[in-house]
């Protein structure tokens, strides 16, 4: 928790930008790497993503540890493949609510691509914004907000928007103005406010094997918010 904490206030996001993260985790685990290839350290070091890595499996475990509790609309789980993209929510298990991926927007292209480049939406990273980070905390970062297209003077507007559908806010984690950071999305509360959790992704190129041309953002499809508020709110009155 303690590099998790530090690495926000450094400027990280967990997900597109990680370097702080990334950094702290190598010291801390330098008196291991003592009698490793040096090949190892060098890697973590000059690999700025690392540390998504680990953020990933500790929202995963956090949001594993919230599932299944009735009548809960914590947001549980974000998957996407290109196709579709689905959710999970603590109070429907292993249900999943599923709508068409979108393609990336706004998007910031590396050189030589353009919009007709970009595949729709994919990947396993959002797991990071289900749990509160990522897109969810762009507060924090100003550059993760650039390499994502968007205007790194408007996080702390799109940070109090987002707070519309949180399911609580951290005690622990803070933001660069004093805010505990967003911790958990409702998707109830998507639903009812039409506010679908934006994720910082990174861009694959339409044609397989070309790899990744940029990053931006792209949000789940409120279809699937809508299908999940339909199965558990009472049916109205006659």
């Amino acid at each position: 928790m303690d590099i998790h904490v530090r690495s926000l206030t450094d400027g990280d996001e967990a997900h597109h930008r990680t370097e702080s993260g990334t950094a702290l985790s190598l010291v801390k685990m330098a008196a291991g790497l003592q009698d490793a290839d040096p090949a190892v350290p060098r890697f973590i070091a000059t690999n700025g993503q690392w540390f998504l890595n680990l953020a990933m499996v500790f929202s995963k475990l956090a949001l594993d540890c919230a599932r299944d509790v009735p009548g809960s609309s914590l947001l549980t789980a974000i998957a996407r493949n290109g196709v579709e993209v689905g959710i999970q929510v603590s109070g429907t298990g292993d249900q999943w609510f599923v709508g068409p991926a979108a393609m990336p927007g706004p998007a910031r292209l590396f050189p030589g691509y353009t919009d007709a480049d970009m595949n729709p939406d994919l990947g396993d990273s959002a797991i990071v914004e289900t749990y509160g980070l990522g897109a969810i905390a762009v507060a924090a970062s100003p550059e993760a907000a650039f390499n994502c297209g968007l205007d790194p003077d408007d996080r702390d507007a799109i940070t109090t928007e987002l707070r519309q559908i949180a399911a609580g806010e951290s005690p622990d984690i803070k933001l660069p103005n004093g805010r505990g950071a967003i911790l958990g999305i409702d998707a109830l509360a998507v639903a009812r406010t039409r506010i679908s959790p934006p994720v910082h992704t990174g861009i694959a190129h339409v044609t397989p094997g070309i790899g990744q041309i940029g990053a931006g953002i792209t949000h789940p499809p409120i279809r699937a918010f809508d299908e999940f508020a339909a199965l558990t709110s009472p049916p109205a009155a006659a």
